[in-house]
């Protein structure tokens, strides 16, 4: 009776600690690289998330900024001073290749 509640036990154990081992393995191997800009440059800007840039939110507007794709003035809400401390930022944070952006196409 007990062999029967131990054996299936034991089982799960091992099923548990090689997919976790498996799990751990593919982070390290599948893990998707984002832009370390990205996180700061959201929150320089205003934070509202209405879309009026044409974007899914701000998240979005600042990955197309990033992208050279969308224009910092894209964002409706935002004051002279985002877009001031926006363009300091962008002109001291080189991409993961060291390259900056332009901005005067921004």
């Amino acid at each position: 009776m007990i062999a029967m509640m131990i054996t299936p036990t034991i089982i799960l154990l091992i099923m548990g600690v090689v997919f976790g081992f498996g799990i751990g393995i593919a982070d390290k191997f599948l893990k998707v690289e984002e832009d370390s800009r990205l996180e700061t440059l959201i929150s320089l800007l205003p934070g509202f998330n209405c879309g009026a840039c044409g974007n899914p939110g701000c998240a979005g507007h600042a990955a197309t900024i990033l992208a050279g794709t969308g224009k910092i003035r894209g964002c409706k809400p935002m004051k002279d001073t985002h877009e001031k401390n926006i363009r300091e930022f962008l002109a001291n944070a080189p991409d993961p290749e060291g390259n900056l952006l332009d901005l005067s196409k921004l």
